[in-house]
């Protein structure tokens, strides 16, 4: 009996300073789910993506309980709602579609002809190192993760190719979706999306280039600068997964760091606004091997070229963009352009 009312009062606890919101989003004209839907709080790691059915789960502190739920899909209206309007139950969600369009450039290729293919990197600076990102939620409820690089280009082109390298994937698929940004002038990070169409592409290598073939996606881009970014699509139980093995890797880490193992730093920064403390560590393959860091995860590779002011992340669906400590993301990005 008091283990029972022990659990109770530990359930209402967990009530008073957490809400659970759950919701199925639909497409407002045809009542068809939403896949890969951004669901969250504007601003905060507090974010995750409609699975294939259009459901979401989010657990929201009671620190934000007077916020809004933002829910926001490649060529659907943004919509708000009040935290408050959920009040423990599913919600059923209509989103409606994007009435008005971006501009359609429409060229025959065959009859223009004189078309020239080259290959852009994200900067042409001698590669200085390399470096690892893991690109995985912080928090396994969370998913959205993306990053995005600047890039620059001299002519009107067609994109046709775009590619990221993987350096280890213990997932069976690996999805991403191709996301496109203007260059917020005000910011200089990230702004609206070009595209307003899901580019989604499914891969089962396990490491190397990964290419997104988008010659058919007729993607026409004016001179300009732009974000290229690529988001990826977790399936539930490959987060927490992944989350529990990253957990682990950091409790090993920072239970090195405390007994003065050389070669284990603590680093601290600043995400969200909040300080937070990572572990880092430059053990050769071997001692990774000793100290049991050998963890199956999943990693992007990102050569790193030189500053950090091009490259930016977000570890969920609707995060501020944070710029990346490790500096410019290196992504393929073949295009298409007409010879004058």
């Amino acid at each position: 009996m008091r283990f029972l009312i022990a659990i109770l009062l530990l359930t209402v606890a967990v009530s008073i300073h957490a809400q659970v919101v759950r919701g199925v989003v639909k497409d407002k004209t045809n009542q068809m789910p939403i896949a890969y839907l951004s669901v969250g709080v504007v601003g905060t790691p507090i974010g995750t993506l409609t699975d294939r059915s259009g459901k979401f789960e989010l657990t929201i502190p009671d620190s934000l309980r007077s916020a809004r739920l933002t829910l926001y899909g490649l060529g659907y209206n943004r919509q708000d709602l009040s935290i408050s309007t959920f009040r423990g139950k599913e919600l059923e969600i209509s989103m409606e579609p994007l009435t008005s369009k971006l501009t359609d450039y429409v060229v025959n290729r065959k009859e223009s002809g004189g078309y020239e293919i080259n290959e852009y990197l994200t900067s042409k600076r001698k590669l200085l190192e390399r470096a690892y990102r893991s690109f995985s939620p912080k928090n396994p409820e969370h998913s959205g993760t993306v990053v995005a690089s600047r890039i620059a280009i001299d002519v009107p082109h067609f994109i046709i190719s775009a590619s990221i390298f993987i350096a280890e994937s213990n997932t069976d698929t690996t999805k991403f979706r191709l996301r496109l940004y203007n260059v917020d002038k005000a910011t200089g990070l990230p702004g609206d999306d070009l595209i307003q169409k899901p580019v989604l592409r499914n891969f089962t290598q396990k490491k190397g280039w990964m290419e997104i073939d988008l010659e058919d996606e007729y993607i026409f881009l004016e001179k300009g600068e732009y974000f290229l970014g690529f988001e990826l699509i977790e399936k539930k139980e490959d987060r927490f997964r992944v989350y529990d093995v990253l957990k682990q890797r950091r409790e090993k880490l920072k239970s090195l760091y405390e007994q003065g193992v050389k070669g284990v730093d603590q680093v601290s920064m600043e995400i969200n606004g909040e300080t937070q403390l990572r572990y880092r560590t430059s053990f050769s393959a071997k001692k990774i091997k000793k100290y049991g860091l050998n963890m199956p995860m999943f990693n992007t590779k990102f050569e790193v070229v030189g500053g950090s002011e091009s490259g930016f992340y977000r570890s969920s669906s609707l995060e501020n963009w944070i710029q990346s400590e490790l500096g410019v993301f290196r992504m393929k990005l073949k295009y298409e352009y007409e010879k004058e």
